[in-house]
């Protein structure tokens, strides 16, 4: 259940965070695909009631990624990430999930990773560098020509100007 409710919101974070991107990318490399559990959600929403929190928040760790260049520039500015992870909390405050930074921003030198091409790149990168149990995002400049996407129990790539938009 847990890995489920997490590749929802997921998906729910990417949503967000992509609304404001300008035309000139894909808004999202995600196929829209509905889970299992989505569907049997929307079939029947009163057989999980037993799922609803109670006005209990609920933290969600995130280990953040930054990646630049082989020679260690082109990283999203700090302060941006930093804007764009506070908005993130305020999108999700009504709906009392709060995010935090799970240990340090880790930063990654890699070019093919920082521009990659296709969401096979991006998946060997998450594969890489993923932090068990937390939900892992990469801030890179080229999300495989969209704002971003997600993989499922691996992560979400993340394009800077989606990420400070």
């Amino acid at each position: 259940m847990k890995k489920q409710l997490l590749t929802l919101l997921f998906i729910t974070i990417t949503t967000f965070i992509f609304a404001q991107v300008p035309n000139q990318i894909n808004p999202c490399g995600t196929a829209p695909v509905k889970s299992d559990w989505l569907k049997n959600y929307q079939k029947n929403p009163a057989a999980f009631q037993q799922y609803n929190r109670n006005s209990t928040t609920l933290y969600a760790g995130i280990t953040l990624h930054v990646v630049g260049s082989n020679s260690g520039d082109g990283y999203i500015l700090y302060d941006r990430l930093m804007e764009g992870f506070c908005d993130l909390n305020t999108d999700f405050k009504d709906a009392d999930i709060q995010f935090f930074i799970e240990g340090d921003i880790k930063t990654i030198d890699s070019t093919g990773w920082y521009s990659h091409s296709s969401v096979l790149e991006g998946a060997e990168m998450m594969f890489a560098n993923n932090v068990p149990n937390t939900l892992n995002c990469y801030v890179v400049s080229n999300p495989a020509g969209n704002a971003g996407y997600n993989l499922p129990y691996a992560g979400i790539a993340l394009g800077k100007i989606a990420a400070s938009a």
